[in-house]
């Protein structure tokens, strides 16, 4: 299997900003998009397992990661286009697309505006929630924003933020955990605006590619994955066991089987 420092890194020039990228493997493109506010990294132990079918790429989220941070906030639609011109740019499409929290929401408005671009689509841990509780996550994330002050007090909250998320952390995991989120700097809530201004609900009855609505069992919208499933045309679900909202940390090889099982293994490499 390739070991995680083989996998290869690049950026991608888009609307004049710098998109970081890992990738792996070669053959039919597999797009990762991870959550907030994470980056590509998160999907390290997770892309030498799914590089011995596809040619998987893990993007940053503009903002997040390595790559540039938009001079202003996006919505939804703005970073469904970077991810589409991300891939029209490197030649990559239609690509088989997995998003996890926040880029499961990236991934619907890309598969629904953009639908040349992505073959199959995998939605790990979707929120599906009405005006009223989204509003209620704003009105939460306004209340506690990312402030950096001179005691390293935030260094701390992050790392009991995570620790309070995922109690028995893999210690090399949590610290990667909080690093990325620290890449987000001050503008770590920008993709969770987003993701709590969009109306996923509406959207999903629009999807016309094979989709699989999937989730680990111990995630926050765990109980929710039939009735997502349910707004998608023909959709299907997969349960990971024993996993959070870390899933690709926790259980990767897990993760890779059921993505493969789903897109197949027709990107196999020769």
């Amino acid at each position: 299997m390739l070991r995680e420092g083989n996998i290869r890194r690049g950026y991608a020039r888009v609307d004049g900003h710098q998109v970081h990228y890992r990738e792996a493997g070669t053959g039919t493109p597999l797009l990762l998009l991870h959550q907030t506010p994470s980056a590509s990294g998160e999907f390290s132990r997770v892309i030498p397992y799914l590089a011995e079918k596809y040619r998987v790429i893990a993007m940053d989220t503009p903002g997040y990661g390595m790559s540039d941070c938009p001079h202003r906030v996006f919505e939804m639609a703005d970073y469904a286009r970077t991810v589409r011109d991300f891939i029209t740019g490197l030649d990559l499409g239609p690509v088989n697309l997995f998003g996890h929290h926040t880029g499961a929401s990236i991934g619907v408005e890309l598969a629904v505006t953009y639908p040349e671009v992505v073959a199959r689509l995998m939605l790990s841990g979707l929120p599906v929630w009405d005006a009223a509780m989204r509003q209620q996550y704003l009105r939460k994330m306004e209340a506690n924003p990312a402030v950096f002050t001179a005691d390293g007090g935030y260094l701390k909250y992050l790392w009991d933020f995570f620790a309070g998320v995922d109690p028995k952390p893999d210690t090399a995991a949590h610290y990667l955990k909080v690093s990325m989120a620290l890449l987000s700097g001050e503008r770590r809530e920008d993709a969770h605006r987003a993701v709590f201004e969009y109306d996923s609900a509406s959207r999903l009855p629009l999807l016309k590619c094979p989709t699989c609505v999937m989730c680990g069992d111990g995630d926050f919208f765990f109980a929710d994955i039939e009735t997502t499933a349910a707004l998608v045309p023909g959709a299907t679900t997969r349960a990971i066991p024993d996993a959070n909202v870390f899933l690709a940390f926790l259980r990767p090889l897990a993760l890779a089987e059921a993505i493969l099982e789903f897109i197949g293994d027709e990107g196999e490499n020769e």
